[in-house]
């Protein structure tokens, strides 16, 4: 019984020397072979290869630990003569263990149940805890970092958490794999009264806010720049959008009207993400 795509044995790690073994999870491909199933929809010479793609007739069902799934395939093999293979997803709420009944179902007649498979539950998806910034207050032109904290590590590959300033195109920051957080940069420029930001991370459909208020005071940075630039480590299709394309703040003041820009003041943020 093997797990496709890497082949491993469907069985505790580590329990065949030499072999590479895992549990299997809900979704994955299980790959299986076996004699005499049943007859085929197609005629195969003795001692032939089947040079067309056969199916059990009539068709077969498969239990694991009790639980029917429907095969992907299940017929002939085509690399060897009278071999069966059954391909077959791992369905949703099979029970978990070191030896969980793997049976074929066809015509009335069940296999019998000591033929086993390993099976462990998914892993646990990992979910955003908060977003944090610190300081919570600067004044124009000085720097607040933000904070992305996961539920738990992230998986092999990282995750990318959402994060967007106002009303603006997010942008991805990620959580290497195995990490629980990861860090950004807001750069502010000078403004004329408080003005609070707010910062949204969305992960997996959860949300979560902080605030960063930006005070007046003095400052040598004179940008009054009417959009808004984000720059970092962005996927190339999120490089292109950026540089293809200014996102206007004009959403992002209270008293903006139809894009109309006048003579209002708009702010000038560069989010940085910190590797």
């Amino acid at each position: 019984m093997q797990i496709f795509p890497d082949f491993a044995l469907a069985a505790p790690e580590g329990s065949v020397p030499g072999v590479n073994s895992r549990p299997a999870t809900v979704g994955d491909i299980l790959v299986f072979y076996a004699t005499g199933v049943g007859p085929v929809d197609q005629q195969v010479a003795n001692g032939d290869v089947p040079r067309v793609l056969t199916q059990f007739s009539p068709p077969i069902t498969v239990l694991i630990g009790g639980v029917p799934a429907i095969p992907q395939f299940a017929g002939l093999s085509g690399s060897f003569v009278a071999l069966n293979q059954i391909n077959v997803a791992v369905p949703a709420g099979v029970p978990t263990g070191a030896s969980v009944p793997l049976q074929i179902q066809s015509g009335g007649i069940t296999t019998t149940d000591k033929i086993t498979i390993a099976i462990q539950a998914p892993p646990a998806q990992v979910t955003l805890q908060s977003v944090t910034i610190s300081p919570t207050s600067v004044t124009g032109g000085e720097s607040a970092t933000g904070t992305l904290t996961l539920s738990g590590s992230a998986p092999s590959g990282g995750v990318d958490v959402q994060v967007r300033l106002g009303f603006q195109v997010p942008v991805a920051i990620r959580v290497a794999g195995g990490r629980t957080s990861a860090t950004f940069q807001i750069n502010t420029v000078a403004v004329t009264s408080s003005t609070t930001l707010t910062i949204t991370a969305t992960l997996n459909g959860i949300q979560r806010t902080a605030t960063l208020t930006v005070l007046p005071g003095a400052s040598s940075n004179a940008f009054r720049d009417y959009y808004i630039t984000m720059v970092g480590n962005l996927d190339a299709r999120r490089e292109n959008d950026f540089n293809d394309d200014h996102l206007g703040c004009a959403a992002n003041h209270p008293s903006s009207l139809g894009g109309r820009l006048g003579r209002l003041e708009f702010w000038h943020f560069i989010l940085l993400l910190l590797l």
